[in-house]
């Protein structure tokens, strides 16, 4: 499970994430959509406790923290576009075969 609450980060005087919120249930799915630069590689980053939120909700951004690899939950995938789709697969296929590749044996549902 994956609870955010007013995620935001900051790069200097650049606010890339503003008052993110979302909940996400064991094994559910979540797709990012948006132009280069608009924050999505950030968030994922974020949720992935790779990278700290410049704030959330509660009273520290060690609310998410960037945790080491043995404290962190279970693993987490995510599918970008280029270089690691295939062109001759649709966006669902080239999920499902990520998913395959990262250990899930079933992939995302149809």
């Amino acid at each position: 499970m994956i609870q955010a609450q007013r995620l935001r980060k900051m790069y200097g005087a650049t606010r890339v994430l503003d008052d993110v919120s979302l909940d996400l249930a064991a094994g559910q799915g979540l797709t990012l959509l948006g132009a280069n630069g608009a924050g999505k590689t950030t968030l994922l980053r974020i949720l992935a406790t790779l990278l700290r939120p410049t704030s959330a909700r509660s009273s520290s951004p060690e609310s998410i923290p960037c945790a080491s690899p043995k404290r962190r939950g279970p693993p987490s995938a995510w599918s970008a576009t280029a270089p690691g789709s295939y062109e001759d697969l649709t966006a669902l296929e080239n999920l499902r075969f990520w998913a395959v590749m990262g250990g899930q044996t079933a992939g995302p549902p149809r």
